[in-house]
């Protein structure tokens, strides 16, 4: 594939990631309702009825899940955008180090590369020297252990057990 069928293609995947974020916009602003009125509906007692908050609890979880769907894909596109943006600076990176090209200007736009700074690889750390490396001390609180004496009653200063309250929905 040449160089410009990679950039036409490229163009397309781009195009349809910037119309499925536009599209996702939109279905968003239908989805999201102000739960605050429809339960206040409900309150009012004009509605008041388990099923009636059956009902809207699971639209709610119905747009949760939708929007889930559209985050994974808007985040699988980010990503492939910035996949292509990561390929292009490389492109013209290995451009200039294959041709020996400390600039390269374009019409708008000027690269230039430079050696950096360096920075450390530590490629065997059994093999650095003792003066070089540090010992530290974790601290952790063994919690299930903790939790089994304050449930065979004994009392642990700083520490209790909570007990909360959930709820269920289930069909009959």
């Amino acid at each position: 594939m040449s160089w410009i069928a990679e950039k036409e293609e490229r163009k397309r995947d781009e195009d349809a990631a910037f119309e499925g974020y536009y599209e996702y916009k939109k279905e968003q602003s239908k989805l999201i309702k102000e739960p605050t009125k429809e339960l206040e509906t409900i309150k009012d007692g004009s509605l008041i009825s388990v099923d009636n908050v059956y009902q809207l609890t699971k639209s709610f979880e119905e747009q949760v899940e939708v929007l889930k769907a559209e985050e994974k894909k808007i985040s699988q596109d980010r990503k492939k955008l910035e996949l292509y943006l990561e390929n292009a600076k490389q492109f013209i990176k290995k451009y200039m180090v294959e041709n020996g090209l400390a600039e390269l200007d374009g019409t708008v736009i000027r690269y230039s590369i430079s050696r950096g700074n360096p920075s450390l690889v530590i490629s065997d750390e059994k093999l650095v020297p003792a003066d070089y490396k540090e010992s530290t001390v974790t601290e952790t609180i063994r919690k299930d252990a903790i939790k089994d004496q304050l449930k065979m009653g004994d009392v642990i200063p700083g520490c209790e057990l909570k007990e909360s309250i959930t709820l269920k929905v289930g069909l009959k």
